[in-house]
């Protein structure tokens, strides 16, 4: 047995350490794979964002880069025109303003806030 004095938190703890003699066989352990929320956005290539539902005469408003939808500046049926903030989207801990790339009719919004959405994910429809 050791005896130590240990000081934690300034607080002195006198401890009894056994010391083990015997040999122990390492373990090998397989990793977990993690993924956090956004890498599993991007995974999600069939989300309800990007699900198709933007035709050829329909312009869809597309996320530039994987983020979560922080606040959405415009509702359906609205007339927007060409550089309004459409809606805000986290990423890298920077709020980056989604800005209209044409002027139209707000025909469908396919996120909403909270939502964690993959690069080149379909937000906004606007004809």
């Amino acid at each position: 047995m050791k005896n130590l004095k240990v000081t934690v938190n300034g607080v002195p703890y006198e401890v009894q350490i056994e010391e083990v003699t015997s040999q122990i066989q390492p373990t090998l352990v397989k990793p977990i794979e993690k993924r956090n929320k956004v890498q599993n956005a991007v995974n999600r290539s069939s989300s309800p964002a990007n699900n198709g539902s933007a035709n050829n005469n329909k312009k869809g408003l597309i996320a530039p880069m994987p983020g979560l939808i922080k606040q959405v500046k415009v509702s359906a049926n609205q007339q927007v025109q060409t550089g309004d903030i459409i809606l805000v989207l986290e990423a890298m801990k920077l709020e980056n303003e989604i800005r209209a790339k044409n002027c139209g009719l707000v025909k469908e919004i396919l996120v909403e806030e909270g939502q964690i959405v993959g690069q080149g994910a379909i937000l906004v429809v606007i004809e």
